[in-house]
């Protein structure tokens, strides 16, 4: 097996090159022992998370300008400070001191603006929890928070589990996105199969062979059932089988509070379309986006969009009562967007532009407004939540 990048990205510095290779490596090596061919979620966990070597936890540079993608929190503080009126909501309700969970910490720039936002409200929380599978952001958010708000870092604890008795608000803003996922293809006559990787000819190609998992072929079988009428005779979807496992850990762990889930996707209704019979997993290397997975292991964001129903039906089935759920804009929105952009200083305009700017890609609807959703979850903690004051369409579920 070798290194291989397409001649329409930007080729890898060496440094990257050795590490794909040694990650190509080590997938290879687990084909060939695994009879000649894997499932695609297993190729897909490997390329994310192998140890040292995967896209989430080697110490490549993902986020930002000279990264490869970047999310809502280091676009503007304002994201954050929308999510922290959410937060100090939930915590005026709640008759016992809480905390936050942050599944994902990415550059410590929600952590950061969270923190400073929750201290000039005064409403900190007991302690700030950040659960990141990765050693190389771990150390980045701990020297960014330290530089920052070092009188804060007693309330900063990094995890590698959900703390036991957990109270207050977990926010997972792009995670259910980075779960890896089974790929089915799903046929016209009813043989349904599902989507593996092999090595040919020193390249990873992909082979449709029979469903490997009863769980999977209940879910294929669930969803043609429900909307194989619209998909045409050859239609690729992905399926999260990981998402149910992750919720029951969730369910079993939180004592009593709400879980944010912010995410591009779809209710299953807008999911089985025509126009998306190919899928919707995307990949993003230096913030190119294209759709080959089996190219740049270890230097590329691998997601899928997320089929909101599906979480909806998991989290009905641990036990969690949706709170509700709505489009990023009207969350936003209805968390006190436009407040929050009111008290900013208008006279320098140049300084005004800039901050304000971003704001039209978290809330327009062809940028991450509409394509982003947020749902949340509850546990012992059934309130009306500001965040779907304007809009809550868990009717669309």
């Amino acid at each position: 097996m070798s290194f291989e990048s397409p001649n329409e990205l930007p080729y890898p510095s060496p440094q990257e090159v050795e590490l794909s290779t040694k990650l190509v490596e080590v997938i290879a090596e687990e084909i060939k022992q695994q009879g000649g061919k894997i499932p695609f979620s297993r190729y897909m966990e490997l390329a994310l998370y192998a140890p040292s070597l995967g896209y989430y936890v080697n110490g490549r540079l993902k986020l930002g300008e000279g990264g490869d993608f970047i999310t809502a929190p280091e676009l503007t503080p304002l994201f954050t400070q929308c999510l922290g009126n959410q937060v100090i909501e939930v915590f005026d309700k709640i008759d016992t001191r809480a905390s936050v969970l942050e599944f994902g910490g990415g550059s410590g720039a929600l952590a950061l603006e969270m923190l400073s936002y929750l201290e000039k409200q005064g409403n900190l929380p007991d302690r700030y929890y950040i659960l990141d599978v990765s050693p190389y952001l771990k150390a980045s958010q701990r020297v960014l928070l330290s530089e920052k708000i070092p009188h804060l870092m007693e309330k900063v604890q990094w995890v590698s589990d959900i703390p036991e008795e957990f109270v207050g608000v977990i926010i997972a803003n792009e995670v259910l996105d980075a779960m890896p996922v089974n790929q089915v293809c799903f046929h016209a006559d009813g043989k349904h199969t599902e989507i593996f990787v092999t090595e040919e000819q020193g390249r990873f190609v992909k082979q449709e062979h029979p469903i490997s998992s009863p769980m999977l072929g209940e879910a294929v079988n669930r969803i043609y059932d429900s909307y194989g009428d619209r998909m045409p005779d050859t239609y690729i979807g992905e399926i999260n089988l990981f998402i149910k496992g992750w919720m029951q850990l969730l369910f079993e762990r939180m004592k009593k509070g709400i879980v944010i889930l912010i995410d591009y996707g779809y209710p299953r209704s807008e999911w089985y379309i025509p126009d998306r019979h190919e899928g919707t997993l995307s990949c993003y290397y230096r913030h190119r986006h294209h759709t080959n997975p089996l190219i740049l292991p270890g230097l590329q964001d691998i997601t899928a969009h997320v089929d909101f129903t599906d979480v909806a039906e998991k989290a009905d089935e641990t036990g969690f009562n949706i709170s509700g759920f709505a489009s990023q804009a009207a969350f936003l929105t209805s968390c006190g967007l436009e407040a929050l952009l009111q008290h900013l200083d208008t006279s320098d305009t140049i300084n005004f532009l800039a901050i304000t700017s971003p704001i039209k890609k978290l809330i327009l609807p062809h940028e991450m407004g509409e394509l982003f959703k947020v749902m949340i979850l509850n546990k012992e903690f059934n309130e009306e939540l500001r965040g779907f004051s304007l809009l809550e369409q868990s009717g669309r579920l």
